[in-house]
């Protein structure tokens, strides 16, 4: 979930469910509702836990516009088309400040570098830029043969995104380097600053990778090609099913969806192929399921940084935007200690029928989903924006809950980070999140019986917390998260 800026000059009432003390509904397996273990006895951890592994480690990072974003919306396609959804891509440009690398090493093997481009960093040309790498170590005097090839530097001991490496750039350049590869000194924050104007390209690896890089250095020959060209291509991935009985259709249409793309370095196994491993479940179990409403599963690219969501939000007509409401998934299996519930929101702290369903859910056969009020950033917010309900459902959170002062909800310390990989991850916690969703989900796109309707699908709940006032977590671009 990418953090946006602050929008300090909204401050919202919002009644928060639950948000004092929630208390949990023990519910036995004999008295859930056949409604609910017609969904959740499906759900199947092992097939969510295999597209993790596909993704994060199979493909790895999977930043916008880069060969891994492409090979994941391929995957994702092929699953949706398994189970017998029409498929089709929904692709757009990038901005063209956005810069999107593509790094290989060529000999003494062929392996795939993630690096992040450093902020003003030169620009590659036709095939980018094919050299030996040679290993400078931490010093800023070139080693012999410098000219021409490619410079292997270490960043200065806890070096973040915010460092300006202009001194490694004067000295390699002055050595006639073609190009630099930096090696981070931390697993965090990867990526750094250049001074204006951009000249020599250089690039940024995480700590784990810069040495397995430096490794091959000193036992042979290595030849890279760097790539880095501005703008590029992203693509959604819509797998889509209509009702059969069209006498008992709303004419409706429900979205479920996540990102698939990760920041620069990060295998974002939890931000965020955890909820597209749930969205493919989801997809899979309600494959045949009479449901009153048209259904579409996203998978959306493009969502850090990229406003992804927006470009197919301000493409659909006026008929299409009065039908449609969207759950956006984020984060739902970290192994954060802290992160003990999953919760639901709204872009502007207003609650509406489908954070009512997850409430009802969660309390149904687990504990309570509270409710967070307004978290304005990721894909949801752009349904907003143009007047369709929508709604996130995560377990962490980007900003501050009044309610929340133990930090439960609040982001592990390897998020965005080439350590948010498959080792954290929790199957006991995705798997959770997938019922609890599988379940609210259901209650909206089934199509009504008197019996469901007369049943305890409905509960009588009030968790209504205290009014507070405070500003929403962070705003969408450049725009409000009110149209």
């Amino acid at each position: 979930m990418q953090k946006k800026l602050l929008l300090a000059s909204l401050c919202v009432a919002v009644f928060l469910i639950g948000a004092i003390a929630s208390p949990v509904i023990a519910v036995s397996d004999e008295a859930l509702l056949a409604f609910d273990r017609k969904v959740i006895q499906r759900i199947d951890i092992d097939k969510m836990w295999e597209h993790l592994g596909i993704l994060t480690e199979d493909i790895g990072p999977r930043v916008m516009g880069t060969s891994e974003e492409w090979d994941a919306a391929e995957y994702i396609a092929s699953v949706f088309e398994s189970y017998g959804y029409e498929v089709s891509f929904f692709e757009f440009p990038l901005s063209e400040s956005r810069i999107v690398p593509e790094v290989e090493v060529l000999a003494p093997v062929e392996d795939k570098l993630f690096p992040a481009p450093l902020r003003n960093t030169g620009l590659t040309t036709g095939d980018g830029i094919t050299a030996q790498v040679v290993d400078w170590g931490d010093s800023l005097d070139p080693p012999a043969g410098a000219s021409g090839k490619i410079a292997l530097m270490d960043s200065p001991p806890g070096a973040t995104r915010s460092t300006i490496y202009d001194d490694q750039r004067e000295a390699a350049v002055n050595a006639g380097a073609a190009a630099v590869i930096l090696i981070q000194s931390t697993d965090f924050g990867l990526g750094g600053r250049l001074s204006e104007p951009p000249s020599l390209s250089m690039i940024i690896l995480s700590p784990s990778q810069g040495e397995e890089l430096r490794t091959l250095v000193e036992n042979d020959d290595v030849i890279v090609n760097i790539q880095l060209e501005a703008g590029g291509i992203s693509s959604h991935v819509i797998a889509t099913r209509e009702p059969k009985n069209k006498n008992k259709s709303t004419d409706e249409v429900l979205i479920i969806g996540a990102h698939y793309d990760s920041v620069y370095g990060a295998p974002g196994a939890n931000d965020n192929a955890s909820s597209v491993a749930v969205v493919l479940e989801l997809a899979r179990v309600f494959a045949n399921y009479p449901i009153d409403r048209d259904l579409r599963f996203m998978a959306f690219g493009a969502e850090e940084g990229g406003g992804g969501s927006f470009r197919y939000v301000e493409s659909l007509s006026e008929d299409e935007k009065a039908r449609i409401s969207m759950i956006n998934m984020e984060m739902l299996g970290s192994i954060y200690e802290p992160q003990e519930k999953t919760f639901s929101a709204t872009a502007d702290g207003s609650t509406n029928f489908m954070t009512d369903a997850f409430v009802d859910a969660g309390a149904r056969f687990v504990e309570l989903v509270p409710f967070a009020g307004p978290v304005c950033c990721s894909d949801h917010v752009p349904f907003h924006v143009f007047g369709m309900p929508s709604i996130v459902y995560a377990r962490a959170y980007p900003g501050i809950i009044p309610w929340d002062p133990e930090g439960r909800f609040g982001l592990e310390w390897w998020y965005h980070t080439p350590l948010d990989t498959l080792e954290r991850m929790s199957a006991e916690r995705l798997d959770e999140a997938a019922k609890i969703a599988g379940a609210a989900a259901y209650d909206i796109i089934r199509t009504d019986t008197p019996n469901l309707d007369r049943s305890a699908i409905r509960r009588d709940l009030d968790f209504t917390g205290e009014c507070v006032c405070y500003p929403p977590a962070y705003e969408f671009g450049e725009g409000s998260c009110n149209p």
